[in-house]
């Protein structure tokens, strides 16, 4: 199952619309996919495409646990919780050009983390493409013993974003 999670802050149609296109174009429908999109998606879905709104962060994180492969914006909850669980991520980072964020500090995020074996970074649809294909060659969970530093990171992450 993918778990792409646009973020609750602002719409991102272009993370929904490339993983819808992708569904359709790429993997046939076959994956299971599962959209947290904070607001309403105004287009017809396949059948393998699941539309969450306003999610718990129970259910979120339930959700995310079960993910093999998690798709997402550029937000550091996102990018830290795969770390931690050991999941592949595709990132695609919000633009302030396209309206779909008041600054472009998620590109800086995005270029940081992209020096990691299992984060990916797309900056068009497809970069995305590719980044799901390399992405699904890794299996979550399966990573433990890649980052020996990974706690360390994500400790020393979530002191900064707390901060």
């Amino acid at each position: 199952m993918i778990f792409c999670s646009v973020g609750t802050q602002l719409p991102f149609q272009r993370l929904v619309e490339f993983i819808i296109r992708w569904s359709n174009e790429i993997d046939f429908n076959k994956t299971e996919i599962i959209i947290q999109s904070g607001s309403s998606v105004d287009v017809a879905l396949p059948e393998n495409i699941k539309v969450l709104g306003f999610i718990s962060v129970q259910e979120f994180s339930s959700i995310f646990e079960r993910a093999e492969l998690i798709v997402s914006h550029a937000g550091m909850g996102n990018i830290i919780s795969s770390l931690e669980l050991a999941k592949p991520i595709v990132i695609l980072p919000r633009l302030s050009s396209l309206n779909e964020h008041r600054n472009d500090h998620q590109i800086d995020s995005a270029n940081r983390f992209s020096e990691l074996d299992t984060v990916f970074v797309a900056n068009d649809y497809d970069d995305f493409c590719d980044s799901i294909r390399n992405a699904k060659e890794f299996k979550s969970g399966s990573l433990e013993m890649k980052y020996p530093e990974r706690e360390k990171l994500t400790n020393y992450l979530k002191a900064e974003i707390s901060n």
